[in-house]
């Protein structure tokens, strides 16, 4: 097995925290590339969950929104805390999550449509309630939320390495870099403190 390392995108964890920290900023909203959203937005994707897409009537550009992972609307009445003890008679008994986990951030991705002479820009911003008060920041930490759910840039890494013919065990090494110094930091840089061989 090749002792190269996998590569990680330069500052990929300035962009992780950046795009999971999208709060209202004095200097306007997040502008990225093309390049920049292809190469930094699948390290988080994970975090988020779409909700809806609208494309606006005069064509320019295209929103995306979406919702944190770990927040939802309510709190399903037929959750069981305890799901090992189905006392319901329900055939499926489902997780219980708790309010604390109910994380209200939401954001919008504004994809603007190219057109001559203008490059295709991705704007990333918080999307606050009408009935907020104040502006919401996450009510938990990244781990939280790789723990959840992988990034698609870690999925496909390992899909990817699996298909050239390395063992489970082989592809974390190959992450993390065998007996290397601030190995297994490099490795939990990109949420892979969660993924089992």
């Amino acid at each position: 097995m090749s002792e190269k390392l996998i590569p990680l995108p330069n500052n990929h964890e300035h962009w992780i925290h950046k795009l999971f920290s999208i709060s209202p900023s004095s200097d306007g909203p997040l502008v990225l590339t093309e390049q920049q959203y292809a190469v930094y937005w699948p390290l988080v994707d994970g975090f988020w969950m779409h909700t809806n897409t609208q494309r606006h009537k005069h064509g320019k550009s295209i929103s995306h929104y979406y919702s944190c992972r770990l927040g939802k609307g309510r709190i399903s009445s037929k959750a069981e805390r305890f799901p090992a003890e189905n006392l319901s008679g329900k055939s499926r008994v489902t997780s219980f999550r708790s309010p604390v986990e109910c994380c209200k951030m939401r954001i919008k991705i504004t994809e603007s449509i190219p057109v001559p002479g203008k490059f295709k820009t991705y704007t990333v911003e918080q999307v606050i309630p009408r009935d907020a008060t104040n502006c919401f920041q996450h009510n938990h930490t990244i781990e939280e939320s790789w723990k959840r759910k992988r990034s698609s840039f870690l999925t496909n890494i390992i899909r990817d390495e699996l298909a050239k013919g390395y063992t489970p065990a082989q592809v974390k090494d190959r992450l993390k870099g065998t007996g290397r110094a601030g190995g297994y930091e490099r490795l939990e840089s990109v949420g892979g403190a969660f993924i089992d061989r």
